[in-house]
C-alpha cells in the first residue's frame, strides 16, 4: 500500500512538473511574440518616418530638376529660333545678291526681321514690286491670258519708274533695271511695244487702255 502511495505522490509531482514547464514555455512564447510585435512596430515607424523624410528631401530636388529641365528646353529653343533667323538672313542675302530675287523673297517672307537687316528686306521687297509684274506675266502666258499678260508688263513700267527713288536711296538701281529689262524685253519681243510707247499707253484712261491691249492681243488667245 505504501508503494502505491509513493508511486501516486510520483506521479501528480511528474504532472506538476510537467504542468510548470508547460506554463513557463508558454510565458517565454508569450514574451517572445511580445518582443518580436514591438520590434516590427518600432521597424515600420522608423520606415515610415525615413520615408517621410525622403520626401521632404527629394521635393525641392524635383524641382530643381524640373527648372533646369525647363531651361534647357527654352534654351534649345531660343538657340533654334535664332539659329533659323540667321540661316533666312543669310540665305535671302546670298539669293539676293545673285539676283535670285523670288527666292530671296521667299526665305524673308513673314520673318520678323531685326533692326539691322531692315534694309536687306527693303531691297528685296522693292526689287519684287517689279519681279513680280514680269513672273505675272509668265503665268499668264502659260494659261494663255494675253490681254493679262500684256497689262502685267504694262504694270511692271509703272511700278519701275514708281519704286526708282527708293532703289536709288537703297543703292539697288542696278537690280530693278535687271528686273526692268526682262519687261521691256518681253513688250519689244512680243507685242512690239517700245518703252516710250509703253508710258502712252500707261498714260491713258481705262477705257483706251483697255480698248489699246486688246488691240495688241487680238491675234492670240486670251480667256
Amino acid at each position: 500500500e505504501a508503494e502505491k502511495e509513493k508511486k501516486k505522490e510520483q506521479v501528480d509531482k511528474d504532472k506538476e512538473e510537467k504542468s510548470k514547464k508547460s506554463a513557463e514555455k508558454k510565458k517565454q512564447d508569450d514574451e517572445k511574440k511580445r518582443v518580436k510585435a514591438e520590434l516590427k512596430a518600432k521597424r515600420k515607424a522608423e520606415e515610415k518616418a525615413e520615408a517621410a523624410k525622403e520626401k521632404k528631401l527629394n521635393k525641392p530636388m524635383v524641382v530643381f530638376i524640373f527648372s533646369v529641365f525647363l531651361g534647357g528646353v527654352g534654351f534649345l529653343y531660343l538657340s533654334s529660333v535664332d539659329f533659323n533667323y540667321k540661316l533666312a538672313i543669310e540665305n535671302a542675302a546670298n539669293y539676293f545678291s545673285n539676283q535670285k530675287y523670288h527666292k530671296a523673297y521667299d526665305e524673308i517672307k513673314g520673318v520678323d526681321v531685326k533692326e539691322k537687316d531692315q534694309e536687306l528686306k527693303d531691297r528685296i521687297y522693292t526689287v519684287m514690286y517689279v519681279e513680280r509684274l514680269y513672273e505675272s506675266y509668265e503665268n499668264n502666258i502659260e494659261l494663255g491670258r494675253n490681254k493679262k499678260a500684256l497689262d502685267s508688263l504694262l504694270r511692271g513700267v509703272s511700278k519701275y519708274y514708281e519704286y526708282y527713288d527708293d532703289a536709288q536711296e537703297l543703292d539697288i538701281v542696278s537690280d530693278l533695271d535687271f528686273s526692268f529689262a526682262q519687261i521691256q524685253n518681253a513688250l519689244q519681243i512680243n507685242y512690239g511695244i517700245t518703252l516710250e510707247r509703253a508710258l502712252e499707253i500707261n498714260d491713258l484712261d481705262d477705257y483706251e487702255y483697255m480698248k489699246t491691249v486688246s488691240e495688241y492681243t487680238d491675234d492670240a488667245s486670251d480667256e
